[in-house]
């Protein structure tokens, strides 16, 4: 069994989001007594930053499992592990400071920031109604005119609306959804008919 070929299915698999694939490769070589070096998991980082970009769904976590504890007691993991905690809590802040730390990691897959942006704007709109100009530039890690630009292209594209204001006492109201606008739904389970209550009223007297 070669381990570069092996490598290669199974980040090829973690990049299109194959768990299902990726498990089934790595049991495979488990099965046939194949023992796994600390080399074959060099090719994993770039893998696991894909696994990132696919937030909210777990696919960092399961492909997490798949790695010895050994493994993940090395430096690169150990950032990368720090990095999705900081995602998971939403510690935005937390996570782009974490990241200009390691640039040589992040930057080692393309439209990674774009994905963790996009992801940080998810977890916002299904919080904040509105959202005050700070918040989301600290989520988002952009300021500036490069945050105007963007704030411009979502009222554009994406149903945004700016209130008038200028500077960090500006406030964008995002779009309605059913987690930012709860309604309350009445159950006909939890119901009880109004005939079964008058029943009671002879009995309380």
């Amino acid at each position: 069994m070669s381990t570069q070929i092996v490598a290669r299915i199974l980040v090829k698999a973690c990049l299109s989001s194959s768990l299902y694939l990726f498990r089934i490769m790595y049991q495979l070589g488990s099965r046939l007594g194949y023992v796994v070096p600390n080399a074959f998991f060099s090719f994993f980082p770039p893998a696991f930053l894909q696994a990132l970009m696919a937030m909210p769904a777990p696919d960092f976590s399961l492909c997490l499992f798949l790695i010895p504890e050994r493994v993940q007691m090395e430096e690169q993991f150990k950032t990368l592990i720090v990095l999705s905690h900081y995602l998971e809590t939403g510690r935005f802040r937390q996570f782009w400071d974490e990241a200009a730390k390691n640039r040589h990691i992040v930057e080692a897959v393309p439209g990674f920031e774009q994905a963790i942006q996009t992801y940080a704007i998810h977890v916002l709109s299904l919080t904040y109604q509105k959202i005050p100009r700070p918040v989301l530039a600290e989520a988002i890690n952009i300021e500036g005119l490069s945050l105007d630009k963007f704030l411009e292209h979502q009222a554009a594209n994406s149903g945004w609306i700016l209130e008038k204001g200028h500077g960090r006492g500006q406030l964008i109201v995002l779009p309605r959804n059913e987690f930012n606008h709860p309604e309350l739904k009445k159950s006909a389970a939890d119901s009880v008919p109004l005939e079964h209550i008058t029943r009671i009223f002879p009995i309380l007297g």
